[in-house]
């Protein structure tokens, strides 16, 4: 059984966004290489500055199993107790492409972010569910796939088929069935200057 967690909010919205969370807990069934192709080319139609695209990824699944392996010796152990669940994962990287002109791009993280999420939300709507981590050996990860220093690492991903929650070790069982939490929009809403609330924007109770 799936287990939901959808989001307590204030105005009805997109269901992808209402129950899209990171369940650490994967099923066995792998994902078709043709959905695959469909998530990343959800990622490719993201927004970016110039239109330049810095978003790159590398990706092992387990129906390659030497390729899977070494994916999975980039996560941190403490993360490998749960991606071990996973039928894909991965590692999202930035290329800082200059702008025209030779100016720095500041925004190319916003836009791999951006791509990231439209992947996430298009596997939503397959079925799947998506958990980006942080915790991975970054050198590692560098040195593993010869990542050129001029490209940056930004997160893990792995993806699938959800799972049983009774099926992870630990205590990641009962962080799994925690209730999802939230600011409210009023810590993160400002009008007029940083920090100043606009109560128009902030819905009642």
């Amino acid at each position: 059984m799936t287990l939901r967690k959808p989001a307590v909010v204030s105005k009805p919205l997109n269901d992808l966004i209402l129950n899209r969370w990171s369940p650490r807990s994967f099923s066995e069934k792998l994902v078709d290489n043709d959905i695959l192709v469909a998530l990343f080319e959800a990622a490719r139609w993201a927004a970016s500055c110039n239109n330049l695209q810095p978003w790159r990824y590398i990706l092992a699944t387990k129906s390659d199993p030497d390729a899977w392996e070494k994916a999975q010796n980039c996560a941190l152990d403490r993360n490998q107790r749960w991606t071990r669940t996973a039928p894909v994962i991965g590692y999202v990287l930035s290329e800082p492409v200059p702008l025209p002109g030779g100016t720095e791009n500041i925004w190319h993280r916003f836009d791999t972010g951006m791509a990231s999420a439209q992947l996430t939300l298009e596997a939503e709507s397959r079925g799947l569910v998506v958990h980006h981590f942080a915790g991975l050996d970054y050198d590692q990860t560098r040195k593993t796939y010869k990542i050129p220093e001029k490209i940056e690492i930004i997160c893990g991903l792995v993806l699938g088929y959800q799972g049983k929650p009774e099926d992870l070790m630990d205590d990641l069982p009962e962080r799994e069935i925690q209730p999802r939490t939230r600011k409210d929009l009023g810590d993160f809403i400002y009008k007029g200057a940083y920090g100043k609330s606009a109560p128009e924007l902030i819905p009642p109770g």
